[in-house]
């Protein structure tokens, strides 16, 4: 019989706190980023540099703050998702099976990024059509109910046949991709398949702005804009925050520092 090899899970509090350290340093990251964006406009109101850099260094902590907790919660969501449904059991086979693919060929383990860059384009241009398609039916109507249920069945039709006709692109583009994987080992990484549709979305959505930067300037974008660089950043800290969490927890097992380590550990947190 083959020996199990599904992969040990992290403690449960090791995973809350990758979660928490994570939105923090991602908080930290985007509150910073958000007000040295503001540098100049914030001159109105605060014409020193010490009282802009206090400025800076409070809407840091502020969003360092929110991060923590909402890199808690989601963790929380997570953990009850990957342990507590069949979720986790396909991820987690979705995983080994990928890594286990990619240790014997590359070339095997590009089929999630070619879906992706077959996918999104295929989705677009379907409810492209379909919105050109529905526009002219629910014009001049004044049943709200009847246009709102035009639109959501031609937006899943449009979905639905775009489809198949992704999977067929997407053949193509995985034999491109399975000539250069040798080479390129990061097309072959589990990753490469989220961060690819990250980039497609953020380009499409530059994209629309610049083509529609009328319509475009008088939304209020800045709030979804600074959630999507601290979903990017989260992204990019979860190595270094994993990292912090096996440094705060060899406090606990360091020799030097004897009873006093689990104290200091608890005094971090």
């Amino acid at each position: 019989m083959e020996p199990d090899r599904e992969p040990l899970l992290r403690p449960l509090g090791t995973g809350l706190a990758c979660g928490q350290a994570c939105g923090m340093i991602a908080g930290l990251a985007t509150g910073a980023i958000d007000a040295i964006w503001s540098w100049v406009p914030a001159a109105q109101f605060l014409p020193g540099t010490a009282a802009r850099l206090r400025c800076v260094a409070f809407a840091a902590t502020s969003y360092a703050l929110v991060g923590a907790l909402v890199g808690l919660a989601a963790a929380v969501v997570l953990l009850v998702l990957v342990r507590g449904t069949r979720l986790g059991d396909l991820l987690r086979f979705a995983l080994r099976e990928h890594r286990d693919r990619r240790a014997r060929d590359p070339r095997d383990s590009v089929v999630g990024l070619s879906l992706v860059l077959a996918g999104v384009p295929c989705a677009a241009a379907a409810l492209v059509i379909a919105y050109r398609a529905t526009v002219p039916f629910v014009t001049g109507r004044h049943v709200i109910a009847l246009e709102v249920a035009v639109a959501m069945a031609a937006a899943v039709a449009a979905l639905a046949l775009a489809a198949p006709v992704a999977f067929v692109v997407a053949r193509a583009v995985e034999a491109g991709l399975a000539a250069i994987a040798r080479r390129a080992r990061f097309v072959s990484s589990p990753w490469a398949p989220p961060v690819a549709l990250g980039a497609m979305l953020a380009a499409a959505a530059v994209a629309w702005a610049a083509h529609d930067w009328d319509i475009a300037r008088q939304l209020p974008l800045r709030g979804p804009i600074v959630i999507g660089v601290a979903l990017a950043l989260a992204l990019a800290a979860l190595r270094p925050a994993r990292a912090g969490v096996a440094g705060v927890a060899a406090l606990d097992r360091c020799p030097r520092l004897g009873r006093s380590g689990p104290w200091l550990g608890r005094a971090v947190w």
